[in-house]
């Protein structure tokens, strides 16, 4: 088993008290390893592009998944619900039929969630949870260590809903309070009179939308894999 320095003593914790057994045996028979962070590697994004991935250290990984459930859980609460891309492909459909939305799509969207903005952004007491679990270094291909200056990859366990959560409580508070707003990771949804004004609040973040994937005009709108023309 792996785990980062910093994220020992959390995943200690942890491991001891809801899973003694487990952590009996990853005493007595599989030592635990420490290491600067993850290790990055590259997979297909589309016919011309690769994407680049993180493969966590496992007992980080493993607490990662765990915080991501609670935070997925809670954002459930307030609407967001990030294990349905249904209703972003019907308002999809629906801003394609009567232009009344616009989808937006973002340019590597977790990667531009910098260190900085998370540690603004959250409680202190989350901060410092997700911080301890985090992988501060990646180890690249040719054996070298890069610092991260990104909170998250992807392949951290929590990185989809944090992502989810900076986006949706950033244009929650810079639209109006009955205004439409769907957030799947870096797939979003406004209306269309609020387009503008929801590209400026993102970038005020780092955030930047991919002008080639996102719509507020004309008959076409794709969100979470659904395409629509016209309403099709």
């Amino acid at each position: 088993q792996t785990t980062t320095r910093t994220g020992i003593r959390v995943v200690g914790q942890i491991v001891r008290e809801f899973f003694p057994h487990w952590y009996d045996e990853v005493l007595s028979s599989c030592p635990t390893m420490i290491v600067p962070g993850n290790r990055i590697a590259f997979v297909p994004k589309d016919w011309k592009r690769l994407r680049q991935i993180a493969v966590e250290p496992s007992l980080n990984m493993f607490v990662q998944q765990g915080i991501g459930s609670v935070m997925l859980n809670r954002l459930r609460l307030f609407g967001v619900n990030l294990t349905d891309q249904s209703r972003n492909r019907r308002l999809a459909q629906k801003g394609s039929h009567d232009g009344t939305l616009a989808t937006i799509d973002l340019k590597d969207a977790s990667s531009r969630i910098c260190y900085a903005l998370v540690k603004d952004l959250l409680p202190r007491d989350w901060m410092a949870l997700l911080d301890a679990v985090r992988s501060p270094w990646g180890l690249l291909p040719d054996g070298s260590h890069m610092r991260y200056h990104s909170f998250s990859t992807q392949g951290n366990g929590y990185t989809f809903p944090l992502e989810s959560l900076v986006f949706w409580a950033v244009l929650k508070a810079a639209l109006p309070r009955r205004a439409v707003l769907s957030v799947y990771g870096d797939d979003i949804i406004v209306e269309t009179r609020h387009y503008r004004r929801a590209l400026v609040a993102l970038a005020a973040i780092g955030a930047i939308a991919n002008e080639t994937k996102s719509f507020a005009e004309g008959p076409f709108r794709e969100s979470c894999g659904g395409d629509y023309i016209s309403g099709v």
